[in-house]
């Protein structure tokens, strides 16, 4: 028995334009600002022309993509954390290799047969790499499952994300508790991520670990989250036990 849910890659069709700032290490920037063109003056000399000029060092490029001109630039060869422009060029290779009709496929299988509604053996969620796959996508899985029949399974739920790259994070050298550090493999959940909710009653501490995506919110058993109670803790620390973080 194999159930499969098919997840498109997502197509760019257009240009994105992209201000990415760095941060100074001296304060505000010193520099002076350039004079507006006596051509033209654009939105962005009349903004960096302020004295609320932000601190760092900032640019940009602005090019036709029917002729290549560029239009207007600022700090053009200066280099920048890529930060979420690096989606940019991976979308183009993912497109390039993969194609437009490329389709990540999540799958359930079967170790045994079904008898009478029972499946004899283990049911496994299989990834195949879907980097858009959330809780409500498992719904139709589910759902599927039930319209073939099956009410009982007398072994275990299993995961399969041995598809594909497998990295706890994407850089050892961030935090590891970033949004934008989630771990890589073939079943990535919500990208990888979990929501934790923080509320406080009294002296009580309310936290709720979920899988939110648009319609279901399912509690998450495989991450603990705990207050410390000494006032010297760390601010944050992590641990990988087994059966959870």
């Amino acid at each position: 028995m194999r159930l499969t849910r098919r997840g498109a890659l997502s197509t760019i069709l257009g240009a994105a334009a992209a201000l990415v700032a760095s941060a100074a290490t001296a304060g505000p920037a010193k520099a002076p600002v350039p004079l507006p063109r006596a051509e033209r003056q654009t939105v962005a000399d009349t903004v960096f022309a302020t004295p609320r000029m932000p601190s760092g060092i900032s640019g940009w490029m602005l090019v036709d993509l029917d002729s290549g001109e560029v239009l207007d630039a600022r700090n053009p060869d200066h280099a920048f954390a890529p930060a979420s422009v690096s989606k940019l060029p991976t979308a183009f290779y993912a497109l390039d290799r993969l194609g437009p009709d490329h389709r990540f496929e999540t799958r359930l299988r079967a170790t045994g047969a079904v008898e009478d509604g029972t499946l004899r053996g283990d049911l496994v969620l299989e990834g195949g790499g879907d980097p858009e796959l959330d809780t409500d996508a498992l719904v139709p899985l589910v759902d599927a499952l039930k319209e073939r029949g099956v009410t009982r399974v007398t072994g275990r739920l299993l995961v399969d994300g041995s598809a594909g790259i497998g990295k706890p994070t994407i850089d050892p050298a961030q935090p590891i508790d970033a949004a934008y550090n989630p771990a890589l493999s073939g079943l990535a959940l919500n990208f990888n991520r979990v929501r934790l909710k923080w509320n406080t009653r009294g002296k009580e501490h309310l936290l709720r670990v979920s899988a939110l995506a648009l319609r279901h919110d399912p509690e998450v058993r495989g991450v603990r989250v705990a207050v410390a109670g000494a006032k010297d803790a760390p601010l944050f620390t992590h641990a990988i036990e087994p059966g959870a973080e």
